[in-house]
């Protein structure tokens, strides 16, 4: 993966996490919790993918983009543990939102996760910003 092409690739993601974010506040707003839930792990999970750019790497599965968010950022101590916990606690909280009949978020849930969502994509967005990758207030 070129520089060039890393750019581009991460700047895509970070924007799929900005549209996503959003989507997830107008789902709260249409009472849609469970869309709402899956909107706000895919920020999570567009702007994780956007750090793997930015270190030249991709993964092919929600899974391995968390084990990349560990191994790469957490274990070198530039994101705090909590981060990855809370990222595995979005993907398994969208599988069940997105798969489980009998699942389903309220109000408050869905809100909370959103939050987490929201904390989630400014930490990593600040790696990013600290990296020159892009600014704090532009997708």
């Amino acid at each position: 993966m070129t520089g060039e092409n890393k750019k581009q690739n991460l700047t895509v993601e970070i924007e799929k996490s900005t549209a996503s974010l959003k989507a997830a506040e107008l789902c709260l707003g249409a009472d849609l919790f469970d869309d709402a839930l899956s909107r706000a792990y895919y920020a999570a999970y567009h702007m994780a993918q956007a750090l793997a750019f930015s270190e030249g790497l991709e993964s092919r599965s929600h899974g391995g983009l968390h084990d990349l968010v560990y191994l790469i950022f957490v274990r070198s101590g530039r994101l705090a543990a909590e981060v990855a916990k809370d990222f595995a606690a979005l993907q398994r909280f969208r599988e069940s939102a997105d798969y489980a009949r009998a699942f389903h978020f309220d109000q408050s849930q869905a809100s909370e996760e959103v939050e987490r969502a929201r904390a989630l994509c400014g930490a990593m967005r600040a790696l990013l910003v600290a990296g020159g990758w892009t600014t704090p207030t532009t997708p």
